[in-house]
């Protein structure tokens, strides 16, 4: 890499950006030591925030560059020829990043296609990602240029109110007294909070969120492995066709029909403690048809109530921080990205060399905001706080800031993770999987998994890891806490809800989540208080949960290997679809639902209607993937030894074994090239990175 004029930065693209970073910034060196009684040096923020602000424009070019490619790839059905039915499927497959970010970057490209302003301002670096992200919501064809301008000579904080009072505006403009009342309320709560960081305080729910209630109940590590067990046996009495909270309400309606004869242990004041824990209930929480407290802070008089004496105080310290870092340089380097594809080049190729890019161009950048945070560097270049700093002046919302820097502090104790994950080809998703059961002693065996299976693979094995760790300790260490060798996804799906000999008692440290409707939280709720009046009012709700789970396995533990569901197993294919766990053998594939059975070997070609000849594949990898586009081939022997060729990519059992992973890369540090240089203590850091490139060079 060089460092051409201080206008300019180049690197190479085919590199790790570390190498154009000082490793003094990184920590990448151990600090010196200094003399006895000496005070130590602080640390400068000047150089961490103008290796951020290149930093930043490296990710506008690199980011646009991916969104670009991404859209031409799902717009033109390219993922087809990489035999992926499912756009998040290809996502999985060749994406390191999370198909959030991708939804993002190209949500942005496609609406910049609309605003030709908007785009070149973008384009040159006039504004950025924060600042898009605001005018983007209230921007129209007709005021274009208006909010071009105001963003321009505009902080976020500000250009978000200007964007709230046109919001405001406009919905005056058509909407009644009352409506114009109720917005201007819901409008005062959202402006007042924003100040105090508070983050989407006055945003609307989403329909379908708000119809269904998300219920959260800490169990002992036993209990959550009934409760699975009782909901995988539910969802296979319906062939997988409802939820997980269908499941429960099941274990909740069997259960009080088997409560129905019990008499009742509570007394004459049973009733009125039930009415009054109910009163109490819905003036604390709500209306119980609502299920839930709602997330809105009210109006301005109601916060400034909540936040005391101290809401005027925080007013004066925002501005005065905005009146401090206005000051500081605003001018952007330019940089320059060597060894980049054309672009004419294929969308697929460019799909994977930028977003591979981007996940090295955010590690680095997750090392430098977690230094910056934790040492407090945006109090001494005059913001107000790590938010308004990651906002106003990388163009970065907070969360993603925090995600960055706590994905680089997880995988300090995995030097092999980090590794991978700083040479761009572990994804963020994975790496922070690997971060939950991973240790210092088994981060290359977790590693190599990650790097040679599926994510959904891993997702599975990671999450049954985690659930025998805390429900049989003794086996976990008797494994030693490393992947499974021959996993497969039906394998790994039914261990995390079978096992065997684990108690319910023990500490509430595991986590049972799930989504009731109003009718089923109302069906469970009933239950839950049915059992309290049989066994006592100080039962926790865990405990219920565990009774109504083992009832239900009572009754229906062993329904599959019975007659009943007889007519299901006279069917041939279904018992094919029962053997791989209602999966779709596709790799990546999510679909548990309308799965169908099918020949890997053709009967047109001499294919046998056997057990190891056919397999379960959803409907549109096996109709339109296998039999019309022709990129989805499936060989070799059901269910243990099923080969399936995906485009370029070759799978055995989630297997990645085409293209072959190279071990050698487990021990590649893409940082250490910087480390290595040997320069004396006098030459200038910024130089200890460079190396003379002679490639084309890219750039916006």
């Amino acid at each position: 890499m060089r460092m051409q004029p201080p206008s300019a930065i180049h690197f190479d693209a085919r590199l790790s950006p570390a190498l154009a970073v000082s490793p003094e910034l990184l920590r990448i060196r151990p600090p010196r030591r200094s003399c006895p009684g000496a005070h130590e040096e602080p640390t400068h923020p000047q150089p961490y925030d103008e290796t951020l602000r290149w930093l930043a424009v490296s990710d506008r070019i690199v980011s646009d560059h991916a969104a670009r490619a991404l859209l031409e790839v799902k717009e033109g059905k390219l993922h087809v020829k990489e035999g992926h039915a499912r756009w998040s499927t290809y996502l999985r497959a060749f994406v390191p990043m999370t198909a959030r970010w991708c939804q993002q970057e190209m949500r942005r490209a496609r609406a910049l296609r609309d605003y030709p302003c908007l785009a070149a301002a973008w384009a040159a670096g006039v504004l950025s990602k924060s600042h898009l992200r605001v005018v983007l919501r209230a921007v129209t064809r007709e005021t274009e240029e208006a909010w071009l301008q105001r963003a321009s000579c505009s902080t976020v904080r500000e250009l978000e109110q200007l964007a709230t009072r046109e919001r405001e505006a406009d919905d005056r403009v058509g909407a009644g007294p009352v409506a114009t009342r109720e917005a201007e309320a819901h409008a005062c709560g959202a402006a007042a909070a924003r100040p105090n960081d508070t983050g989407g305080a006055g945003e609307h729910e989403d329909p379908e969120e708000a119809r269904s209630m998300r219920r959260v109940v800490m169990a002992p590590p036993g209990v959550a492995v009934l409760v699975s067990e009782a909901v995988d046996v539910a969802r296979k009495m319906a062939a997988y066709q409802i939820g997980i909270g269908t499941a429960v309400e099941m274990m909740a309606m069997e259960t009080m029909s088997g409560l129905m004869e019990c008499p009742s242990s509570s007394d004459s004041h049973t009733a009125e403690r039930a009415q009054q824990a109910c009163t109490e209930g819905m003036q604390s929480h709500g209306p119980a048809a609502g299920g839930r407290r709602s997330i809105s802070l009210g109006d301005h008089f109601d916060l400034r109530r909540e936040m005391g004496a101290g809401w005027e105080r925080i007013h004066q310290q925002m501005e005065a921080a905005t009146g401090r870092w206005r000051d500081l340089p605003s001018e952007l380097r330019d940089v320059l990205i060597d060894g980049a594809p054309a672009e004419d080049a294929g969308a697929h190729d460019r799909v994977v060399f930028w977003t591979g890019l981007q996940g090295r161009l955010d590690a680095v950048r997750g090392r430098l905001l977690r230094i910056v945070e934790e040492e407090y560097l945006h109090s001494s270049l005059g913001f107000a706080g790590f938010g308004q700093y990651v906002r106003e002046r990388m163009g970065l919302s907070l969360r993603e800031a925090h995600e960055l820097a706590r994905l680089d502090h997880a995988l300090e104790r995995l030097p092999a993770a980090f590794r991978m994950y700083a040479s761009g080809r572990l994804g963020r998703r994975a790496a922070w999987l690997l971060s939950r059961v991973a240790s210092s002693r088994t981060d290359r065996a977790w590693t190599r998994f990650a790097m040679t299976h599926t994510l959904r693979l891993l997702e599975v094995v990671v999450e049954g890891s985690v659930l025998k760790r805390e429900a049989d300790p003794v086996g976990w260490k008797h494994d030693g806490g490393l992947p499974p060798q021959d996993a497969t996804f039906a394998g790994a799906l039914r261990a995390c809800s079978h096992f065997s000999g684990v108690a319910p008692g023990g500490d509430a440290t595991a986590r049972v989540e799930f989504l009731l409707d109003p009718e089923q939280l109302a069906c469970y709720e009933a239950t839950l208080e049915r059992l309290r009046e049989v066994e006592g009012r100080d039962r926790p709700e865990w405990w219920g949960l565990a009774a109504m789970a083992r009832h239900f396995l009572n009754c229906y533990g062993n329904e599959d290997r019975l007659a009943s569901p007889a007519r299901l197993r006279r069917m041939f294919h279904r018992i094919v679809i029962e053997r791989d766990n209602y999966t779709c053998r596709a790799p990546e594939c999510l679909q548990r639902g309308g799965l169908e059975a099918d020949h890997m070997q053709l009967r047109s070609v001499g294919g046998q209607t056997t057990h190891e000849n056919m397999v379960s594949l959803c409907a549109a990898d096996h109709r339109f993937m296998k039999h019309m586009a022709g990129t989805l081939v499936l060989s070799g022997e059901a269910p243990d030894r099923v080969t399936v060729r995906m485009g370029t990519r070759v799978y055995l059992n989630d297997h990645l074994i085409e293209p072959a992973m190279n071990e050698a890369h487990l021990d590649e540090d893409p940082w250490t090239l910087a480390q290595d240089a040997a320069l004396s203590e006098d030459e200038d850091p910024w130089l200890q990175a460079r190396i003379s490139i002679e490639n084309r060079a890219v750039t916006m």
